[in-house]
């Protein structure tokens, strides 16, 4: 049944209306556009319009409404100069009305602080207020010292406008409109924010968005929720932040809301910077600028500014970091913020050269900075002069009052570091440790809860890092302590999927793989298991990039991973050192540590200097197996006793002082650094290498081992998996392994795709042989290439399958990306963080032959029941008899649990 028509609807379509009340249609039709207004601004915008229209032959209140209706639409879209023309049109046609009069004033107080003009709003605010003090309206009024805190607001001066706020806010409570108590609210709890009462923010927050949800409000809802993303980035939830921020934007689009579009932006740029996340921060604060622009909003693209030169600088591009500043500052001149300028002024110091000059500066802007309300900003310069000035009890004194330090993780992090720093110094050790210990358990606090889309361990790659002077402190006094907080200091924990619906994300990454697919250009040869390379990603890549991250964290928003509590750790390394030694590398600055747990004991040995010489040995291993790969044309051919010697000399300098380990049946490495792709079975120890020696076990850190070992082996079955095999001759022996046997269940998916592996259950083996590509830039993209396009990294993260052994018989499987103090990840810690109890993985673009071979013996002995350790050693041994290089026979490492 249809509704009928009123007459507000009529009279907008042009019908003739008999007898009408004026003020009550115009009352109607202010009401039916400002409603629409929460669903689409664009149409209500095109409805307000019609009204001004459709009210001028009549003038008066229906034309003075129509006009404020039309001002409010574009007041909403971001065109404030419209609404001003409006607004002001409208108040002259209410001239001899004070109070109506009175109310334009009181919009035109906001319209003007979005076109910058802080005379004018002031001019406004004066006018309105001395009205209704005048008429005794004390709710007129109290509406008028709201919108005048929007003013303060914007320039910075969150105290001051909190108190007018809440002086608005003590008169609202006692009346019937609903909306203006929820706006007031909304603001009041922006101000809380800037001034860290985030509690109090939180449940003003939480009151506006129920007070517009129940008026129809939706679009102000929206801006709620907005306001509670963002108070999640500066709580450190940033996983939390970016999804609520992503659901936010896609809202203002949709609506056609292109401001707060563009906000979000801005905030997804602050989010990014937290996470040292320099790209994708440049890049969304650049979408944030433009944006600004267009709609004249000079304070906000200012801050885009701002946050694209911290961006640039942070990346060492200073030329371009030093003009973003120059437009920042222009801009907040501009829109009259003295409180930014004063933060440009900070970033500027920052980008000096020379210290003297950086001192200078610096201590001059944070001169300016007393004058402003930005507790947040005040910190950061003060933490920076601390580190200049260590002994300044003055600055101490100060971070110790600033709300932002304890309120803001990575703040507080810093600041802890920085006292057990000075307390170092001054031979407090163990007060130190207090502090430092601090720092670090709130910087775990923070990484445990971002999936691995983003960097757990951001906070490692700061100045200031807690887990390094841990280690390096404890380490003659207590090596085993010393070793835990190496542990944690590599990860801060695992990430294993959970039960939600992950089939929007499995739809972005096959979608992803198809755009992929298509760019491919080239094979990296044709004896060799390399994944094809993908031409320039275009737009239409990145987005998808970006929309699967967004689904990860979502997934991982329900997650259960906590922070491992360090006695537990401890007690894992002696249970672990019982049944088999624990080689632990530790990148220390320059040198190397070296942890040995073995039979409840830990002990540590320091190679000085041993990040200049590991990278000496890099380049020669480099070179020496480019030799063995080309032996048939090199001009200077391989020899195998130079790569021995090389081999023999790495060991001695790395296994010698703790040699004894070697002489177990089996030993756990948990590498870092650049470590953390290599080949350890080519080691020679006591003129042997450690594949004749002992079996060797690699994992990203010992959470992932016990995470391994804790996982039953499934069924005797076979998953082959044949993926892009172009070029390489050698598969079908590969294959004939599988098809020879018949005392395990095989299942052979010939040119498979992504929808032929499963997403969840469980599985004796899976074997992929083809293609392979691995991504530095981005870990979780590394893929595996099959006939209808990658299947990534991030693939498996999603899947919750139990494995006992997944072979990926292709190039560089087993690389890590790794970074100094950053977790390392790729395809092998994806599928142990899915549910894999072994995975076998490549180190380097590997031989097609040579692998065929190593992985026909492998399976030879292991689908007869032999373990993994003796399968592997027979594979090694049988193609080292053939291929002499380690190239060839010592290409594949085991990683997991290595025993069955």
């Amino acid at each position: 049944m249809k509704r009928p028509i009123t007459s507000a609807q009529r009279f907008l379509v042009g019908r003739k209306l008999d007898n009408f009340d004026v003020d009550r249609l115009a009352s109607d039709l202010s009401g039916l556009i400002r409603q629409e207004t929460q669903r689409s601004p664009k149409k209500a915008e095109r409805l307000a319009a019609r009204f001004v229209d459709r009210a001028r032959p009549h003038n008066g209140i229906l034309l003075s409404t129509a006009l404020r209706t039309f001002g409010w639409t574009q007041h909403v879209r971001g065109k404030y100069a419209a609404a001003r023309d409006a607004y002001l049109e409208a108040r002259k046609l209410l001239a001899r009305d004070p109070v109506w009069r009175a109310r334009v004033d009181l919009i035109l107080i906001d319209v003007f602080m979005y076109l910058d003009n802080t005379s004018e709003a002031r001019s406004r605010y004066r006018s309105a207020l001395r009205t209704f003090e005048r008429l005794g309206d004390k709710v007129q009024a109290a509406r008028t010292r709201a919108n005048y805190a929007n003013l303060l607001h914007r320039q910075d001066r969150h105290v001051d406008a909190a108190r007018l706020y809440k002086k608005a806010l003590n008169v609202l409570e006692a009346t019937d409109d609903q909306r203006s108590l929820a706006v007031c609210r909304y603001n009041l709890a922006n101000t809380l924010v800037q001034t860290f009462d985030f509690d109090g923010a939180t449940r003003l927050h939480l009151k506006a968005e129920e007070g517009f949800r129940t008026l129809g409000y939706d679009l102000y809802a929206n801006e709620c929720r907005y306001g509670l993303a963002w108070l999640q980035m500066l709580q450190g939830n940033y996983h939390h932040a970016l999804t609520g921020l992503a659901d936010c934007e896609t809202y203002y689009q949709q609506a056609g809301q292109h401001k707060g579009a563009m906000l979000c932006q801005l905030d997804r740029a602050e989010t990014y910077l937290a996470l040292n996340l320099f790209t994708d921060a440049r890049n969304a604060a650049r979408a944030a600028e433009r944006t600004a622009r267009k709609l004249k909003l000079k304070y906000e693209a200012a801050k885009a500014g701002l946050f694209q030169a911290k961006a640039l600088l942070s990346v060492g591009d200073v030329p371009s970091g030093k003009r973003a500043l120059q437009r920042a500052g222009e801009g907040f001149r501009e829109a009259d913020n003295p409180s930014f300028q004063a933060v440009v002024g900070v970033m500027s110091a920052l980008a000096a050269s020379g210290d003297k000059t950086q001192r200078s500066e610096l201590l001059k802007a944070r001169e300016s900075l007393t004058r402003t309300q930005l507790p947040l900003w005040e910190a950061i310069a003060d933490l920076e002069l601390l580190s200049l000035y260590p002994d300044a009890d003055s600055i101490r004194q100060r971070l110790g009052r600033n709300r932002a330090v304890k309120a803001v993780p990575h703040l507080f992090a810093a600041w802890q570091t920085v006292l057990g720093d000075r307390l170092h110094r001054l031979g407090r050790k163990a007060d130190a440790r207090r502090h430092w210990i601090k720092a670090a358990e709130k910087m775990d606090a923070v990484r445990v809860k971002l999936p691995p889309a983003e960097v757990r361990s951001f906070l490692s790659r700061r100045r200031n890092d807690p887990y390094l002077r841990l280690v390096s402190d404890l380490t003659d006094d207590n090596p085993q302590e010393a070793a835990v907080w190496s542990e944690r200091h590599r990860t801060a924990g695992l990430w294993t999927p959970v039960g939600s619906d992950s089939r929007r994300v499995h739809d972005d990454l096959s979608e992803l793989a198809q755009q992929v697919s298509s760019l491919a250009t080239q094979v990296d040869g044709k004896t060799t298991r390399g994944g094809v390379n993908p031409g320039l990603q275009p737009r239409r890549v990145r987005d998808l990039q970006t929309r699967v991250i967004r689904g990860l964290r979502e997934i991982q928003s329900s997650s259960k991973t906590r922070v491992t509590e360090q006695a537990n750790l401890r007690s894992a390394f002696a249970k672990v050192s019982e049944r088999l030694p624990v080689f632990q590398v530790h990148m220390d600055g320059r040198d190397i540590l070296t942890f040995v747990h073995s039979r409840g004991e830990t002990r540590c040995h320091r190679h000085v200097e041993g990040r200049e010489r590991l990278r000496r040995y890099e380049g020669l291993l480099q070179l020496l197996l480019g030799r063995a790969v080309h032996s048939g044309g090199c001009s200077s051919p391989f020899d195998p006793e130079e790569e021995a010697g090389l081999f023999a000399e790495m060991g001695d300098w790395l296994l010698g002082p703790l040699k004894e380990i070697t002489r177990s049946r089996e030993i756990l490495i948990l590498p870092e650094g650049e470590l953390s792709n290599f080949p350890w079975q080519a080691l020679i120890v006591d003129g042997k290498p450690l594949a004749e020696i002992t079996s060797v076990i690699v994992n990203p850190s010992l959470r992932h081992f016990l995470n391994a070992i804790s996982i039953d082996l499934p069924d005797r079955t076979v998953d082959v998996f044949v993926g892009n095999t172009e070029g390489l001759s050698a598969s079908n022996d590969e294959l004939a392994v599988f098809h020879n046997n018949a005392e395990w269940k095989v299942t052979c998916h010939e040119r498979c795709g992504r929808a032929d592996w499963p997403l969840e259950g469980s599985s004796g083996v899976w074997h992929y042989l083809g293609h392979a590509q691995y991504r530095s830039d981005n870990p979780i993209y590394s893929s595996l290439q099959l006939s209808d396009g990658p299947l990534f990294a991030a693939d498996f993260r999603l899947r919750q399958n139990r494995v006992g052994l997944v072979t990926l018989a292709a190039c560089r499987t087993g690389q890590q990306s790794y970074m100094p103090g950053e977790e390392s990840t790729g395809l092998v810690r994806s599928l142990l963080e899915m549910g894999a109890r072994n995975v076998i993985a490549s180190h380097w673009a590997v031989d097609d032959a040579s692998t065929a071979l190593w992985m026909r013996t492998f399976y030879t002995s292991y689908l007869k029941n032999l373990t993994v350790h003796q399968s592997t050693r027979e594979a090694a041994l049988a193609v080292r008899e053939r291929f002499p290089s380690a190239f060839h026979w010592a290409a594949f490492s085991v990683f997991g649990a290595g025993r069955e």
